[in-house]
């Protein structure tokens, strides 16, 4: 079974339960909701955009346990820099899974094939970006 981390903010993260158990059931996946509290701005600042590259660092370095972690495209600019000015690409380099950047976590699943447990299998890159938005990511060999 595939280990998806859904890392978000706590806005978000209190909405996914009812968007990721039709998913778990359509893909065999095991998904777990990470919500972020902003570590840059406050808890009381929810939103995906304003969450600094270093909150979800710290979420996933140790996290050996995800094939895989979706990360909100919202919270990257055109760059690729979060608010913290950490580049995604430094992101994917430093956590143990591949990290994909979505705008709803289907797009990323179903381009990867997760009910073949497919995603984050080429070998060419740790970090996937939406092909609607930022193109494909160049992340780590």
């Amino acid at each position: 079974m595939v280990g998806v981390g859904v890392v978000t903010g706590t806005a978000m993260g209190a909405l996914m339960p009812q968007v990721l158990e039709p998913l778990a059931a359509a893909t065999w996946a095991r998904f777990e909701i990470v919500a972020l509290e902003n570590s840059l701005f406050g808890s009381s600042v929810t939103t995906a955009g304003l969450l600094p590259g270093d909150a979800f660092r710290r979420a996933l370095e140790h996290r050996a346990d995800l094939d895989l972690a979706l990360l909100p495209a919202e919270a990257v600019n055109d760059d690729l820099l979060f608010m913290d000015d950490l580049h995604m690409e430094k992101l994917a380099a430093q956590v143990p899974m591949p990290v994909s950047l979505s705008y709803d976590f289907v797009d990323v699943l179903t381009e990867c094939g997760m009910r073949n447990g497919d995603c984050g299998s080429d070998a060419h890159s740790a970090l996937r970006t939406p092909h609607s938005a930022l193109g494909e990511g160049g992340g780590r060999e």
